[in-house]
């Protein structure tokens, strides 16, 4: 099985060994339904997912070969990548470190290139991460992703905002406090009669 995400390119090719050098006609079919392609190979550009299917071909010459095997074309919507934050937390302190990295489920081992928002982050477009050393305030805000293979593409990840919060922001305030004062008052008063004899 092939597997392709919409919007590529693939060309499935008919070959007939030991039939080279021959005059052949070819017929493809998809399912039951014929497709109309004398060529020894069919191109889907821009594929979509209604392009996929089970194909198959034979050859006329002098002679009429087998059908072939069946090959099955599926075609994929492009994953949607995901942002995530190393360490995993949304409010830093100025001056750490933090990794942002754009994650596409189902798309590993392919070639992704990638795009980034803000613009600011003048990343490869190869690299699906990026490292801030000594965060800002500034490099606070909203970061995206998507990803791109051949001519298909994902759409854009879910916004994650990240906050950079300053130092002084969480310094310990020291107070002076007055010695508490205590008093002690009596609950109950006793009183002594004394009688004359």
């Amino acid at each position: 099985m092939t597997q392709i995400y919409s919007g590529e390119t693939v060309t499935v090719r008919c070959e007939i060994q030991g039939g080279e050098g021959a005059q052949w006609t070819y017929e493809w079919r998809r399912g039951q339904s014929s497709i109309h392609s004398a060529s020894t190979e069919h191109t889907f550009s821009s594929a979509t997912e209604s392009d996929g299917g089970e194909y198959r071909c034979w050859g006329t010459g002098s002679f009429w070969t087998e059908w072939s095997d069946v090959i099955t074309l599926t075609v994929l919507p492009p994953p949607k990548p995901t942002m995530t934050l190393q360490p995993p937390w949304t409010q830093i302190y100025s001056g750490e470190t933090v990794t942002v990295r754009c994650e596409i489920q189902g798309g590993e081992g392919a070639q992704w290139t990638y795009e980034w928002r803000p613009a600011k982050l003048h990343t490869p477009p190869t690299s699906r991460e990026y490292t801030i050393n000594s965060a800002t305030e500034s490099d606070g805000g909203g970061y995206s992703c998507w990803g791109r293979r051949s001519s298909s593409r994902t759409e854009w990840s879910e916004l994650i905002t990240m906050t950079i919060l300053s130092l002084t922001s969480n310094r310990p305030i020291l107070q002076s406090l007055c010695p508490a004062e205590v008093l002690l008052q009596p609950q109950h008063q006793l009183h002594l009669d004394q009688t004359k004899s």
